[in-house]
């Protein structure tokens, strides 16, 4: 005879071991997930980084042997975190390897090969580099001067003149790319962009002391060419900040501008690695102290030179001594030369007034 209810009861039984069974699996599991996350502890390096110090680390053991790696940082709210990992050799060619930077909230931040992130708030940031041979890591407390210019665009006052809109931002400091770590590289700057062919660059004095800078700080050199009073002979020799391993090929109209706060030297050039003779564009350059000695500034803008006699007809490799010679002339006599004019832009970087010397 059919026991009552049979076929509910079997129901219940399978659905209690079924029950029984996940609860089985789950319990099971837990020591494998506290081993996971015991391993992922272990992989974690924790980085102990004093504000204002750097860690260099060399975890690969060969340069075809590139590493993974995950590391900890705890960041104070507002501090800022530079990487560098020079590129990687992976099977004979030169890769950057990945960073990835995650942190509260799931904030996070991805480049290859440097990487600069400042922190809303405080907490620890994930650091993760992949197939890298090197890493570099610095942190930097707020209103350090590498990575913050020192001055908001609000407090700067500048006179465009005919040139177009004045735009200003911060911009953070660039590491360089190569094996070495930070502080080496630009350091936080103001960018001042007038119309469209000029640029103006604000650093601050302190930043540059602070860095290992490439190409190396001009400063010195520019300061002893401002204190003389001769003539200023527009040579091969001087000073460019910041283009790296460009060099002069061409200078002219070397001269001191004194402005509101800066004292200036200025001249006309053209880069070697730019084109052939004749010149279809110049450099405006001009590198700049200001009298308190809080800043330094670099003003560059693209000339368009007029047609001289004696130019060639058509483009030619090498140097040209007799198109150079008229071309200074032309630069020298004709106000026209040169257009934007010179003294248009020897009116704007006169005006350029940060705060200095209690202005």
């Amino acid at each position: 005879m059919a026991t009552s209810g049979g076929p509910a009861r079997r129901k219940g039984n399978t659905l209690r071991r079924s029950c029984l069974a996940i609860v089985l699996v789950l319990l099971a599991a837990l020591p494998w997930q506290a081993a996971q996350a015991q391993a992922q502890a272990q992989a974690q390096e924790r980085l102990p980084i004093a504000p204002g110090h750097t860690l260099r680390l060399h975890p690969a053991p060969g340069p075809e042997q590139p590493v993974s790696a995950r590391y900890a940082v705890e960041l104070a709210a507002g501090d800022w975190l530079a990487v560098t990992a020079p590129a990687a050799i992976i099977k004979g060619a030169a890769t950057e390897p990945p960073l990835r930077l995650t942190g509260p909230g799931g904030q996070e931040a991805r480049e290859f090969g440097r990487l600069v992130h400042r922190a809303d708030a405080a907490g620890t940031r994930v650091l993760e580099a992949r197939d890298f041979h090197t890493l570099s890591v610095a942190r930097y407390p707020a209103g350090h001067p590498v990575v913050e210019p020192g001055v908001a665009p609000e407090a700067v006052r500048l006179q465009p003149g005919p040139l177009g809109r004045v735009a200003m931002a911060a911009e953070p400091m660039e590491p360089r790319y190569d094996d070495a770590p930070p502080p080496s590289g630009w350091p936080a700057r103001l960018a001042i962009r007038v119309g469209e062919r000029m640029v103006i660059h604000l650093y601050r004095r302190a930043a540059l002391r602070q860095m290992e800078l490439w190409p190396h700080d001009p400063t010195r050199n520019i300061a002893s060419l401002l204190a003389g009073t001769a003539p200023i002979e527009a040579g091969l020799y001087l000073p460019i900040f910041p283009v790296g391993n460009d060099f002069l090929a061409f200078a002219a109209q070397a001269e001191r501008v004194q402005g509101a706060c800066f004292t200036w030297l200025r001249y006309v050039g053209h880069w070697a690695q730019e084109e052939a003779y004749p010149f279809e564009q110049l450099t405006y350059a001009a590198l700049g102290l200001s009298q308190d000695g809080q800043w330094f500034a670099v003003a560059t803008a693209e000339l368009v030179p007029a047609a001289v006699k004696g130019q060639p007809t058509e483009a030619q490799d090498g140097r040209s001594p007799d198109y150079e010679a008229a071309l200074r002339r032309a630069i020298a006599e004709n106000p026209f030369a040169l257009s934007p004019r010179l003294g248009t832009l020897d009116a704007v970087i006169a005006s350029l007034a940060p705060p200095c010397g209690g202005r």
